[in-house]
């Protein structure tokens, strides 16, 4: 095998293991995000809190005319 051969079939060895790598690295990556999301997230009961809910108040108000 000449050198530029060995170099290509050593390129190419490369490519294929990373291929058959992705799939495992995709799975990693996600539970790193998942964790770094959880980290940041705040908890879901104070998310019920920032969304604004219709309580009828303006409805309580005397109307001025």
């Amino acid at each position: 095998m000449t050198s530029s051969t060995q170099v290509f079939a050593e390129v190419e060895q490369e490519a294929y293991d990373a291929f058959r790598e992705w799939p495992l690295w995709l799975v990693l990556r996600q539970r790193q995000l998942e964790q770094a999301t959880a980290l940041t997230r705040p908890p879901d009961d104070t998310l019920e809190d920032l969304i604004p809910t219709d309580t009828g108040e303006a409805d309580a108000q005397p109307d001025p005319h």
